[in-house]
Formats: C-alpha cells, structure tokens, sequence
C-alpha cells in the first residue's frame, strides 16, 4: 500500500484542483486499490470534498483538516496520517503521469529512502511552437533535480516538493521544516536525509505536469531566488553556497553561473525525458535564451532578498506558484 499526500494550499487560486489531480491518479498503472489519497485543507476544503472521494476507485480517500498551516505543515499533516510505507507527495495543481506510482514503489523497493521525479510545465508535451517553449521553460525551471549520470540514471541535486516520495521509516527521521513557511524546507530536507546517510535516487518515469501561466513562471522564479539567498545563508553547505560570501555580489555571480550550467543542465533534462536528439538540440537552444531572462528575474529576486529579506519573505508567503 502506499499513500498520497495532495496538499490544496492553492487550489483557492484557480490553479488546478484536487479533482484534476485525483482524476490523473486514477489512471495510474498501479493497482488502485493500492492506494490511499489523503487530502490536506481547509474545514471547508475537506466537507467539499466528501462527495469527491466517494466517486474515486481508490482503498481509500480522507481528509486531514490543516487550517491556518502553510505550505509544508500541509505535508507533514498528511504523512503523519499516514499508516503506508511509501508516502508519496504531489499538489492540487500538479498531474502525475500513469507510471507514477509504480515507479516510486519500484525505487523505495530497491531500497532507495527518498525518490526523486522529474517535472516539466503542463503543455509541454506535443508538437509546435508553444509545446517547444514551455518545453524548454520547464528545462530550465526543472532540470535542476538532475546532476551527473550515474549509470542509468543521475544523482540528485534536490527535489521539488510536489514530486517526490519518502519511506515511512525515512520520514519519521526526517520531515519538512514549517519555521520558514512555505519556503526553503525541500532544500533543508534534501540535506538532512543526505547528512543522515539515506539514499536519494532520481527516478525517471516519475513524471508530473505542473500547471504554468507567465504569472505562476515569474512567481516560480522569485520564490528560487528567495530560497537560494536564505538557504544558503543557513548552511552553506548547500550546493553553490560558498556565493552568500559575496553579499550583493551574489545575484551577479550566480547570474553567471546558473546561466553557464544551464545548457548541460537541459539536455540531462531533455535526455531523462527521452527527447529525440534531433529535437533537443532544438529545444537547448531555446532554452538557453529562457535562461538569461529567467535567471535574470532571479537575479533581480536575489537583490530583493538580501536588501530587504522581511519584506520578501512576506511576499512569499503569499505567492502564487
């Protein structure tokens, strides 16, 4: 068995709904019976919901009331409720692809602690001009979670919170941190779980869309920019952290040096997807003038956070991504 934790922090925001993302569920390649939803909301959410999960093929639907939590506090309530050995994430406004499931279980069964998937924007599938763009916007907003190769694979560079999954075991030891509100937690879990000696494995097929328009895209890239300058500041073990030394320097470098790394970067991207070679020669190119100006909005993100952090943070906590 294992559970899935759908958290509807935006769902308020029009940005997709726990209907979308249950509907998607239910063409998993994965036993349905073997699967427990746990939606995590409002009072007002979960009565909403009584109905839904009725209409659903799955072991079992539940609500967990979380009102007035944030973010990650929306997750910890729900794995907590959990009595699976597998807890797998995902939000209102994201669609897991149908092997999904079966690919997270196959990982954590391999022995891996924490897997890892792959996210690209809703639309990116297809052929076209704007499948193309959003293709290459979701190299460079998503390709991140992927370093080198190892094998058939890659190594972990992180995860983002809305396509992953943890062992029961492995989450009593490690949980997100709700101190920062909705931000920075992944970074920090990501860390623990490794300074904790488990494993984190990516997994390929572990695929999601997540819905995007030119409003969730800027909101995305403040909200990178936000967590890089207060994480790193945390730890500085952090990947690229020794660039918090340089103050108001940092945007400028890391600027420089995220634009460097993102041309690899999106072809692993586009390489872990199973993109033709043909097209991802194309789609890099593409992607490589989306990174100056997305790398350039964080940039301008990054400033914002060193000069006036309270102030940002604020925003944050509001931000619609």
């Amino acid at each position: 068995m294992i559970s899935v934790v759908i958290e509807a922090y935006n769902e308020a925001s029009g940005l997709g709904t726990v209907g979308d993302t249950m509907e998607a569920l239910a063409l998993q390649d994965y036993p349905l019976d073997q699967i427990n939803v746990i939606l995590v909301g409002s009072a007002r959410q979960a009565e909403e919901w009584q109905q839904l999960g009725k209409a659903m093929p799955f072991a079992s639907v539940r609500s967990v009331v979380c009102d007035g939590g944030n973010y990650y506090s929306f997750k910890n309530a729900g794995a907590r409720a959990s009595n699976d050995d597998i807890i797998a994430f995902t939000d209102s406004d994201v669609k897991p692809d149908p092997q999904w499931l079966s690919s997270i279980v196959q990982t954590i069964d391999s022995g891996a602690d924490l897997s890892v998937g792959i996210s690209r924007f809703q639309g990116a599938d297809g052929a076209g001009l704007l499948p193309h763009l959003i293709l290459s916007a979701s190299a460079i907003n998503w390709g991140w979670v992927l370093g080198r190769k190892q094998g058939n694979s890659y190594r972990p560079n992180g995860f983002a919170a809305h396509n992953v999954a943890i062992s029961a075991k492995a989450f009593r030891r490690v949980q997100f941190r709700t101190d920062y509100g909705r931000t920075c937690s992944s970074m920090l879990l990501f860390q623990d779980a490794r300074d904790a000696g488990m494993r984190v494995a990516v997994s390929r097929n572990q695929r999601v869309a997540h819905f995007v328009s030119i409003r969730v895209l800027l909101a995305i890239n403040l909200m990178i920019a936000y967590e890089i300058v207060t994480a790193r500041r945390m730890r500085s073990r952090l990947p690229n952290g020794w660039t918090s030394r340089f103050g108001i320097l940092e945007p400028l470098i890391c600027l420089l040096l995220h634009s460097t790394f993102d041309v690899p970067q999106a072809y692993r991207y586009l390489e872990a997807l199973g993109i033709a070679r043909a097209r991802r020669f194309l789609v890099v190119l593409t992607a490589a003038i989306f990174s100056v100006g997305l790398r350039s909005i964080q940039a301008a993100g990054m400033c914002w956070a060193i000069v006036a952090p309270a102030q940002m943070r604020q925003w944050a906590e509001r931000a619609v991504c």
